[in-house]
Formats: structure tokens, C-alpha cells, sequence
């Protein structure tokens, strides 16, 4: 007599407008279920993203994935019903929830999740936004009816958003500290791990570097400052190109180049940009790069000007391959950023800071620069390992 048995499932539910680390980090853990003997339904409501992503590995058929056209998002307050109606055809009573924006989840959607699952687990990749302040304006001496009630509308939505979870994993100690101070999520559901990589498969290539300069038409013998992001607002690029043209007016005597390879909806703004600022000739724009090697490779310095952040999955693949980072002080980025002896933390919309950094950078000799690599390289593989931080996330959800 032949029995069978069945692997459990778990449910990832996600809405996604491009690809991107949150992605990548999700695809992973799904990967580290599977070889946990879980199986996966993914709930998409978003383009094929994740189509393309799981045709692509060896555990695909540990996968189905559903795909739900609604006429409400997760930030509706309007979507109970129609959440419960997709999730009631979703067999798994455990629910992964990876949030890219803080906002994805209100209270319908998540009194939704509550009805289908018997445990809820959400995965802050992204520093929540700010919970504004209003200035306290008096009329006649008398604060007006009503003032802070909005305010705190907002935090008691999620709050009661949040409270569905048994479990939320932040990315780093500030968007731990965020959920914390800001929105008052409880400390004690919230635990910290920290990004990953998988670094033995990011050694530095010298070779496959100068391959990826000639391909796009890097000299080879300029100091690169590179950046491996999405071309969106929040990483705030404009803030680099105007570094760069207050490095080149110093004059350094070491020539640099910043390229920056990815893609997004501000591409053609920043290209005019470059021109306008009289850097064209210093800048390069490749577009989405698959060989990451021959890139961090190519690259002497991973910059990010960025505004918003969690904990970027290509800083730490830079410093894994020994990239002296350049960072904003946003979020996660100065834990991952040990100051002086790995790289520089500046404050964010400050082009004459990230400049200054740059500079310093082009000017350190180079046994000095050379041990600022090893050292990016040891902290990863020391505090960053990809196999550690999927471990403690399923071991913080009782996966």
C-alpha cells in the first residue's frame, strides 16, 4: 500500500509595480520554505513579476500562484468583502505578508486576513513614513475643536492594521524604531533581522569587471562610483548627479565616473539632468544589468543618495564584493555601514556632503582603500549572510 503525504502550504500574498530587493528577499524565503518541506500559494496582485521569477528555478512546482484582478488595493478601506472572497479559495491557514511600503494593509484588508488564517506573519522592508506633526495654530488662546484627531485616527488604523499580525520582522533597527515610536506597533511583537546575502557568490572578479566596463563603455582606468538601483524618486538620484558635479569642479586629480545601472519611471528626467548639469561625459546610464558580478565588479564605491529605504539588498551585495559604500543616514543603511572603517554615512539632500565623501574616497591611497575592501567583505560575511537571516525569520514565525 503506497501513502502519500501532504506538504503544508503557506500563503504569500503580494502587490508589487516592478522588481526590486523586497522582491528578491521574498523569492528567496519562499525558497527556504520549499526546502523546508512547505509548499507555496502566492497571491499576486500585481503583474507577472513572479510568473517570470519561479519558471526560473528548480522548486517551481512547489508553487502555485494565483493571480486576483480587484477593483480595490490593500490600501482601500473598501476591500473587506472583496478580500474575503479572494481569500476564502486560498487553502493555507498561515499567512507571509512582505511589505514594501509601510501603508500596504489597512484595517479592511487586514480583518480580512484574520477571517482566512490562523497565524499572520508581515515581513517591514521599507521605513514607515513619518507620522507628521501639526503645528499647534491657537484661535482666540482655545486650540480649535478637533485638532490631533486625524492624527490620531492614523495611528489607531495602524495600529489595528498591525494587530492582526502575531509577528512582524523588521529589516532594521530603525524601521523597528519607527513602528515603535511613531505608529505605536507593541516592541514585544516586532523582532529585528537584518538582510542577507548569499556572499559566496558575489567574490569580486577583476576580470568579469573590466568585460562589464567595456560593455558599456566605462574606461578602465577611472575611479567608478556605482549605483545598482531602481530609477525612482525615493532613491533620490538627482542628489548624486549634483554631487558629481561638485566633485569634478574640485578638480581631484584621480578621473571618476558614476554609472548607474537600473531602470525606472525617471530614467529620461535623469538623463536630462546629466546633461543639463554638464556631466554627460562622466555619467553613464546602462539600464537593468543580470551579471551583478561583472557590475559590483566594474564598480570601486556603491553609492546611494537615497531618501527612503529598509535595508537595500545592493549595499550589502556591494560590500560583499568589495565596494567601499557611500550612504545617506536613512533607515538601515548606517547599521549595515561601519564609519570610518568600511565607508561614509552623510545626511540625505546634501549634495555638498555626498561630494566631500567622494572626494575623500578618490583620495585614500591604495593600501588604505584596499583594506576598507576586505574589511566590507568580512563585515558581510561575518553579520550578513543570507542562510542566518532566513533562518531567524522562520524560526521568529515557528516555520
Amino acid at each position: 500500500m503506497v501513502t502519500t503525504t501532504t506538504r503544508p502550504s503557506i500563503c504569500f500574498v503580494v502587490q508589487t509595480t516592478g522588481f526590486g530587493g523586497t522582491e528578491v528577499h521574498t523569492l528567496g524565503l519562499m525558497e527556504a520554505l520549499v526546502r523546508r518541506g512547505y509548499d507555496i500559494e502566492l497571491v499576486s496582485c500585481a503583474p507577472h513579476w513572479y510568473d517570470r521569477l519561479v519558471e526560473a528555478v528548480d522548486w517551481r512546482d512547489h508553487v502555485r500562484i494565483r493571480h486576483v484582478e480587484l477593483s480595490v488595493s490593500t490600501e482601500d478601506r473598501a476591500e473587506l468583502d472583496e478580500w474575503t472572497r479572494v481569500l476564502r479559495a486560498v487553502d493555507s491557514r498561515v499567512l507571509v505578508l512582505p511589505k514594501g511600503e509601510y501603508r500596504m494593509g489597512s484595517v479592511g484588508f487586514s480583518r480580512a486576513c484574520r477571517r482566512a488564517f490562523d497565524r499572520r506573519y508581515a515581513i517591514e522592508h521599507l521605513e514607515a513614513e513619518e507620522l507628521p506633526r501639526v503645528p499647534v495654530r491657537r484661535l482666540f488662546g482655545v486650540l480649535p475643536l478637533g485638532f490631533g484627531l486625524w492624527r490620531r485616527r492614523r495611528r489607531w488604523e495602524r495600529q489595528r492594521a498591525a494587530a492582526c499580525f502575531d509577528r512582524i520582522v523588521a529589516v532594521s533597527h530603525a524601521v523597528r524604531s519607527r513602528l515603535v515610536d511613531d505608529w505605536g506597533i507593541p516592541a514585544s511583537k516586532i523582532v529585528v533581522v537584518h538582510n542577507g546575502v548569499r556572499w559566496q557568490q558575489l567574490q569580486r572578479d577583476p576580470e568579469a569587471g573590466r568585460r562589464w566596463r567595456d560593455s558599456h563603455d566605462v574606461p578602465g582606468n577611472v575611479f567608478v562610483f556605482g549605483m545598482l538601483t531602481r530609477l525612482s524618486y525615493w532613491k533620490a538620484i538627482p542628489v548624486a548627479l549634483q554631487a558629481m558635479k561638485e566633485l569634478l569642479a574640485r578638480r581631484p586629480a584621480r578621473p571618476s565616473h558614476l554609472v548607474i545601472a537600473g531602470e525606472g519611471e525617471q530614467a529620461g528626467m535623469l538623463r536630462s539632468m546629466a546633461a543639463e548639469l554638464g556631466v554627460s561625459a562622466h555619467v553613464h546610464f546602462t539600464g537593468h544589468t543580470d551579471d551583478r558580478v561583472g557590475a559590483l565588479s566594474a564598480f570601486d564605491a556603491i553609492l546611494f543618495s537615497s531618501i527612503r529605504e529598509g535595508l537595500p539588498l545592493s549595499l550589502l551585495e556591494g560590500m560583499a564584493a568589495g565596494c567601499v559604500p557611500i550612504v545617506t543616514r536613512i533607515s538601515g543603511m548606517p547599521e549595515a555601514v561601519e564609519v570610518p572603517a568600511t565607508g561614509w554615512v552623510v545626511p540625505p539632500n546634501d549634495p555638498p556632503a555626498l561630494a566631500a565623501a567622494m572626494a575623500e574616497a578618490l583620495a585614500l591611497d591604495p593600501a588604505e582603500f584596499e583594506r576598507r575592501r576586505q574589511a566590507n567583505v568580512d563585515r558581510i560575511q561575518r553579520h550578513f549572510d543570507l542562510d542566518e537571516s532566513y533562518r531567524r525569520i522562520l524560526d521568529a514565525f515557528s516555520l
